[in-house]
């Protein structure tokens, strides 16, 4: 029987830096960049809100290229945000409610290699 080890190249979950975050309320607003993440792959920060539906997602930012990445977590004030049936996390803000801590994690994406 003969056992490899992975190697970087074919490594997944790990952690991607410099990944914008975007916040936007659907549907059709505009998406705000909000921040990026660091060396851990994580975004964590009050963001201000008003009431409504927010969706977060992850883009590589303009004139950078990136490795092929996911979006890992999510969390709104400690609560995990799981994707929906679209593969897109969203989540409600109350009225009075003002600033959420968003925590968002971006992880490389597996790559599938053919045989």
């Amino acid at each position: 029987m003969l056992l490899s080890a992975a190697t970087p190249a074919l490594a997944q979950n790990n952690p991607i830096p410099n990944i914008d975050i975007l916040l936007q309320k659907p549907p059709g607003g505009s998406a705000l960049v909000v921040g990026e993440t660091g060396r851990d792959g994580w975004f964590r920060d009050p963001i201000p809100v008003e009431a409504g539906e927010y969706q977060v997602a992850a883009a590589c930012p303009p004139r950078r290229q990136c490795p092929a990445f996911r979006m890992a977590e999510v969390l709104v004030n400690g609560r995990v945000i799981g994707p929906d049936a679209r593969g897109r996390f969203v989540f409600l803000v109350g009225s009075g409610i003002g600033q959420v801590r968003l925590e968002a994690r971006v992880l490389s994406q597996p790559v599938s290699i053919p045989r």
